[in-house]
């Protein structure tokens, strides 16, 4: 598993896996007046998402699962009139039955 917010890179083991993923998106809450000509906010927008993940399913006794809670707060960001960018920041929590929570925060630019 390349990915999976509150666990680390291969940590949970597997042969085979089956994931299921609920996002959820709001409507972006648009900004007028936010920043300077050289350097505004157009908009922001919340997700929302949980994961459930079962791992080693064509064994009974060997299935696992986990699972996976977070939020994203997302920006773009407009520099000098024509530079694009996406600024994020999201926190997520994974946790199994017998193991605890485990947390991870998660700050993205992307450039365009």
């Amino acid at each position: 598993m390349e990915s999976f917010p509150g666990f680390e890179i291969n940590q949970l083991e597997a042969k085979n896996f089956a994931k299921v993923m609920l996002e959820w998106n709001s409507t972006p809450i648009r900004f007028r007046n936010l920043g300077w000509l050289w350097f505004y906010v157009t908009y922001s927008r919340l997700s929302l998402f949980s994961s459930a993940l079962a791992t080693n399913y064509n064994r009974f006794k060997d299935i696992q699962t986990a699972y996976s809670l977070g939020s994203q707060l997302e920006f773009e960001l407009v520099f000098f009139s024509l530079l694009k960018t996406n600024l994020a920041f999201g926190y997520g929590f994974g946790f199994q039955r017998e193991q605890r929570l485990s947390k991870e925060f998660m700050i993205s630019l992307k450039l365009y």
